[in-house]
């Protein structure tokens, strides 16, 4: 018996069907997801899964830079490090997952632009930290953690409005 049958109704409320990878995958709204939300799930779904992506890759970078910052002692080196690992994760899961689809750019195009724009945000984050962190005393993993967050909302806008951008008929 498929995964989906046994996911279906009477198990689920209101004869919902689960919501299932390849239902997240899909740039239409999940089955699972009620018709009155459709319309945002438009609108609003690549943001959703950009922040879910965001949110994994976030913790992933985190949890990262605290162990090499636990393993080192070097801020600088941990944030570069933990960056390194956690934007090639974010990379596959943006072309994959959030903007997946016929794009305008070339993988090979997409590589270079993400790599600019991953060192560009990396040292802005690996200095703004090393700053706090030495003349403010503030603590490095909660500072690079607020950094990174107002970091995000800039590095969102150039990837949806440019870097990872689909032909008009893919939206």
């Amino acid at each position: 018996m498929p995964l989906r049958r046994i996911l279906q109704a009477p198990y689920w409320p209101t004869g919902l069907i689960a919501p299932t990878a390849i239902d997240c995958m899909t740039p239409l709204p999940p089955s699972w997801l009620p018709p009155q939300w459709h319309k945002a799930w438009q609108r609003y779904g690549t943001l959703l899964k950009d922040l879910a992506l965001a949110g994994s890759s976030f913790v992933l970078d985190l949890a990262l830079f605290a162990l090499f910052l636990h393993i080192t002692g070097h801020v600088f080196g941990s944030v570069v490090l933990a960056r390194l690992l956690s934007a090639l994760f974010n990379f596959i899961g943006n072309r994959l997952f959030v903007f997946k689809g016929k794009h305008r750019h070339a993988l090979h195009h997409q590589v270079l632009g993400y790599v600019v724009l991953a060192v560009a945000m990396m040292l802005a984050s690996a200095s703004s930290v090393q700053w706090l962190v030495s003349s403010w005393h503030w603590p490095p993993v909660i500072t690079k953690a607020g950094v990174d967050v107002l970091l995000y909302i800039a590095s969102f806008a150039i990837r949806s409005t440019w870097l990872f951008r689909r032909h008009p008929h893919e939206h």
